[in-house]
């Protein structure tokens, strides 16, 4: 019994003073496990939200905390392309885009760029007294068009942005575009909450890779910067690069398949980084002898696969949460194995100690905040009382889960494994139908109708399979608070939900 580290626990639950601003919770989907001296598997859900203390003292002060927005805007020669052809007069000039297509080049109508320009004009009058707002360009080579500016400047912000409109280059380089704003934010060493607001209408092309825009994402990661990622255009960007270049940051990826989506979607997601009341968050988890952790994903706000420990001996494990919102609770999922504990002992045994460290932006003169609390479980002889299960973590786990099965359908079908990528696709139908989710099936249906018709998988179907699996069940929005302080943001990801 000595390995399992019975007694190795924290004193206290945490090392703050008074209520602390976040909370922690974890559940396991079975609380009471059979001490027959086996190992046993069970699924963790971590919990953390924002307390209802900070929450209100948030909208005390009316919601005037300042945040750092940096906006990235794609200028590569796709964005020349006309969406809505109203008054649009063809001048006889044709011109290849990034995809290989020819377009006619036409005055009038509205292209990519326009509506994007057009929807960052907007925002700008969502700026708070406190709040930062500079802008990056990208084609070819990525450039700072303004930096470090706030709603006195309203008018040279408009100015700069309307004079993106006509310029263009030929490629998307992704990476350098990302890396500019991280040099750009990380100038600004105080506690104000960085994020950036990342927009495409394709992949990197050119000199940039897939590898290199990951790589970027995550050095944003490690220096507290979050990225929201927007892909505009179901035929032309890649969902799941999009997804991996958020996700180590703790940021979230939309879709915007229709052009009247833009403005409000852009809007919702600048009003949703003005809501950050913590930042910097990071959970350190102390792994007593002999649980080991395999694959871990985040479940709330959405779905993503964020890696496999693969059972490693190493017992210290952190995950970069990034922020948190004030209407938002996230939740992670973690594959367990426990230790297998002989008869001669029923009660609890501490699985890790669990650290969350974080900064709230304006308070504690910017020193870092500390909880601390143990992760028990309950180990019984009572066959009955192991049986008992928290469907509700079970459930959500294998909804998680289908990200990773989604990344192996890739990996064969890059290897061109014919037999593997229909195993893995049919695997996240199976799932999807027992748990009666009519919508995400059917995109995974279709995707394998595709290949097994042409042996190709359309990025159309792609993106309309892995942002319909990216949703979760739950989109762990706060209800206690009325639908007017709510932002339009957290009202949009609700109804979404209730509608599918």
């Amino acid at each position: 019994m000595s390995d399992l580290d019975l007694f190795a626990i924290y004193d206290n639950l945490g090392e703050k003073k008074g209520k602390p601003e976040l909370e922690l919770s974890f559940d396991f989907d079975y609380e009471n496990l059979l001490n027959d001296g086996k190992d046993k598997n069970v699924k963790l859900c971590v919990s953390v939200k924002p307390s209802d203390d900070l929450r209100r003292s948030f909208e005390k002060s009316g919601g005037n905390q300042s945040t750092h927005i940096c906006l990235l805007i794609d200028t590569s020669n796709s964005m020349k392309i006309i969406l809505d052809n109203t008054n649009a007069v063809r001048t006889g000039e044709t011109s290849v885009g990034e995809d290989g297509r020819v377009y006619n080049i036409v005055t009038g109508g509205i292209s990519k760029l326009r509506i994007a320009v057009e929807s960052a004009k907007k925002v700008v009058n969502l700026l708070r007294p406190d709040d930062t707002l500079s802008c990056i360009t990208y084609d070819d080579r990525a450039r700072v068009v303004f930096e470090d500016l706030t709603v006195s400047d309203k008018t040279k912000i408009l100015n700069h942005l309307d004079s993106l409109i006509g310029k263009y280059g030929m490629n998307t380089n992704i990476s350098e575009a990302l890396l500019l704003a991280d040099r750009t934010l990380s100038k600004y060493t105080d506690a104000v909450p960085k994020r950036v607001i990342f927009f495409t209408d394709g992949e990197p092309t050119g000199t940039d890779t897939e590898e290199k825009g990951i790589h970027a994402g995550q050095t944003l990661a490690e220096h507290g910067i979050s990225i929201e990622s927007m892909g505009f255009g179901k035929d032309d960007v890649n969902f799941p690069y999009l997804q991996k270049i958020s996700s180590s940051s703790g940021g979230i990826t939309t879709l915007i398949n229709y052009p009247d989506e833009f403005a409000s979607i852009f809007s919702s997601m600048f009003e949703q980084s003005q809501s950050v009341v913590v930042s910097n968050v990071r959970l350190l988890l102390r792994l007593t002898a002999g649980t080991k952790i395999y694959d871990y994903y985040r479940g709330t706000p959405d779905n993503v696969y964020l890696g496999n420990r693969n059972g490693s001996e190493e017992r210290m494990f952190e995950i970069n949460l990034g922020q948190i919102e004030k209407n938002q609770m996230y939740k992670y999922y973690f594959n367990v194995m426990l230790p297998g504990v002989e008869d001669d002992y029923e009660g609890q045994i501490n699985t890790m100690n669990a650290e969350l460290r974080f900064y709230v932006p304006g308070k504690y003169q910017d020193q870092e905040q500390t909880i601390r609390m143990n992760v028990p479980v309950n180990y019984t002889s009572d066959q009955e009382e192991t049986m008992a299960i928290n469907g509700n973590v079970n459930i959500l786990f294998r909804l998680a889960e289908v990200k990773r099965f989604d990344e192996e359908r890739e990996k064969a079908f890059q290897a061109g494994d014919r037999e593997a990528t229909v195993r893995w696709i049919k695997k996240i139908i199976d799932v999807y139908t027992e748990l009666q989710k009519p919508v995400e099936a059917e995109a995974y249906t279709e995707m394998l109708n595709q290949y097994m018709k042409t042996n190709s998988i359309s990025k159309a179907i792609l993106n309309k399979a892995t942002s319909s699996s990216s949703q979760a069940q739950e989109t762990g929005i706060l209800e206690d608070l009325s639908e007017e302080e709510m932002s339009r943001f957290a009202s949009r990801l609700k109804n979404r939900r209730k509608r599918s």
